[in-house]
Formats: C-alpha cells, structure tokens, sequence
C-alpha cells in the first residue's frame, strides 16, 4: 500500500483540482477523505473571497 503522501502526490500529479471534484461528483475519489474536506474547504472558502470581490467591485462602480 502506498504511503499516504504518496498517494497525495500521485494525485495531485495526475488529476487537476477540477478533475477530483467531477470525480467525487460520481462518487469517486483518489485522496483520503480528510483531505478532500479540507479542498471542499478550500474550494468553500476560496468561492467567499471571490463573492466579496465581485461585491466590492459593484460598489466601486457606483
């Protein structure tokens, strides 16, 4: 069995970011489960910047 980080970097290397989320989408995963948590984090987290930016953005525009 491959060493965890092993797998995380056998992933990374293969699979784009939004290749595992269609992955996990069908119920298919490469990553442990904590990590992918993390990503969905992430992602989550990433997506709330995003909004305020686009929020300031329209603010500026007034």
């Amino acid at each position: 069995m491959m060493e965890r980080e092993n797998v995380r970097m056998a992933a990374a290397g293969v699979l784009s970011g939004g290749k595992l989320r269609q992955l996990e989408e069908k119920g298919m995963t490469v990553v442990y489960q904590d990590e992918l948590e993390r990503l969905k984090k992430i992602e989550k987290e990433a997506g709330e910047i995003l909004d305020l930016w686009k929020a300031s953005r329209e603010v500026g525009q007034s």
